[in-house]
């Protein structure tokens, strides 16, 4: 058996310390310290608005002729992508041009072809056929290029010899000594100053270079070019040459003219536009000057808009110094959507004297043409070689019935330069009657009463047009 348990011996040395283990929780925060004591107030701040308000018109001076080149330029680009959206469904072009091309046959009846004037007879007709062709290219960002091509077949004297011109520019930004950057259009081209009634270009196209700029707050515009007196677009031939009675004087071959014109914007720049126009030399050395406006009176339907332009010729086409006086007012009295009521008034002092290029010496195919359809009433010509060139009313009316064609409805009268009753003349008609796909019919009825002058003319005109 095991013996008793002997006494507990002494404790022995400590061994070396272990390695220190991990941290342990962060404890609870301790109590928020007494809040120090409130520092001394800043300063009051303060705005010179003043200050900020010169600041601000710097900036808008400085930045304006910029700003105005940006909005242009963005306006620009916004015309030349809807151009191409209205010509990418069209699907004409030649290697990778597209083309515009408008195909016509016109049945023109015209009561005074026969020796019944009075009453319209199948006998008194004539059909033509008329074909233009357009484009244009833009060469680059700044310049473009564009052409419009005719060709007239069956008409009595307008027929095109092939295929003529009409149209034939390049146009584009330069910059120009003392006029800045500026817009150049250089080649035959079409030129529409004001109203039209001291310088236009409907009859034909002219010769020669145009530019616009825009300087010391106006808009500047220079034209110097030839006259046609040759091929389909000769001056010579225009109705004022050919129909009226007496005839205005030949135009010389090469005959050049050269025109000015300054105009402004005003309330805003767009309600208020004013212009002033100077005709140097016209054909056959014409002289005149003039003031236009178009003014966008109210923003409702009631008289929306008023045009008016005053001329004064101080050197007639058989380089006479006659001296007279033209005005022209013209407004939009009633406007809708659906409706357009216009008028004009246009009256003549005894020493004006007519001038060729201008809009009352308008394109035509056919002598009924020249009288029915016109941009404007003054300048029309009957069949008896009648002008009426005084006291001229006019008045237009559209009505869009079916869709977004109107119905065309026209009622002027007035006096010859001599002062005899030219008669009354109204027109009927109806523009783009959709018959099938890409094929319209445009419908047109003249009357036109004796007067004191003794014609009475009647007209039916019928054209079958495909765009393409």
């Amino acid at each position: 058996p095991a013996g008793p348990q002997g006494p507990q011996g002494p404790q022995g040395p400590q061994g070396p310390a272990g390695p220190p283990g991990p941290p342990g929780p962060p404890g609870p925060q301790g109590p928020q310290g007494p809040r120090g004591e409130q520092g001394p107030p800043g300063p009051e701040g303060k705005v010179d608005y003043d200050r900020v308000r010169a600041i601000v018109r710097d900036l808008i001076r400085e930045f304006e002729p910029e700003l105005k080149r940006l909005g242009a330029r963005v306006d620009e680009l916004e015309a030349r992508v809807k151009a191409l959206e209205e010509k990418a469904g069209r699907g004409v072009g030649v290697a990778g041009v597209p083309l515009n091309v408008s195909l016509s046959y016109v049945q023109d009846i015209d009561s005074t072809r026969t020796p019944a004037p009075t009453s319209l007879q199948w006998r008194d007709r004539l059909g033509y056929h008329r074909v233009d062709i357009s484009t244009e290219k833009q060469i680059d960002e700044n310049w473009k290029g564009a052409i419009r091509l005719i060709w007239v077949n069956g008409t009595p004297a307008r027929d095109t010899t092939g295929i003529d011109v009409t149209e034939l520019y390049l146009q584009g930004k330069a910059h120009l000594p003392l006029l800045g950057e500026s817009t150049l259009t250089a080649g035959r081209q079409y030129v529409k100053l004001g109203q039209g009634f001291l310088l236009d270009t409907n009859f034909g196209a002219i010769d020669g270079l145009r530019v616009d700029a825009h300087r010391l707050g106006l808009n500047w515009t220079l034209v110097g070019a030839d006259i046609p007196s040759g091929g389909f677009a000769d001056y010579n031939s225009s109705p004022l040459h050919i129909l009226a009675a007496p005839p205005l004087p030949a135009i010389a071959a090469n005959d050049g003219l050269f025109a000015l014109r300054i105009s402004r914007g005003f309330l805003g720049g767009e309600r208020l536009q004013l212009g002033a126009s100077w005709l140097y030399t016209g054909a056959n050395d014409y002289k005149a000057y003039g003031v236009d406006l178009v003014l966008k009176l109210f923003g409702g339907n009631i008289l929306p808009e008023i045009r008016a332009e005053w001329v004064r010729n101080y050197r007639d086409m058989a380089n006479l110094p006659n001296r007279g006086n033209l005005y022209f007012v013209d407004a939009d009295i009633f406007k809708t959507d659906r409706i357009t009521l216009a008028a004009s008034w246009t009256d003549t002092t005894s020493g004006f004297r007519p001038h060729s290029v201008t809009i009352y010496n308008p394109f035509f195919l056919t002598p009924a043409e020249a009288l029915f359809r016109r941009p404007v009433a003054f300048g029309a010509v009957d069949n008896g070689g009648n002008v009426l060139l005084d006291k001229v009313f006019d008045v237009r009316l559209d009505i869009k019935l079916f869709g977004d064609k109107p119905l065309f409805v026209r009622w002027f009268n007035g006096d010859t330069p001599a002062g005899v009753k030219f008669g009354s003349t109204y027109t009927v008609g109806f523009r783009g009657w959709k018959v099938a796909d890409k094929l319209a019919l445009d419908i047109l009825y003249g009357n036109k009463s004796r007067g004191d002058v003794g014609v009475k003319q009647q007209y039916v005109g019928v054209a079958a047009i495909a765009n393409f």
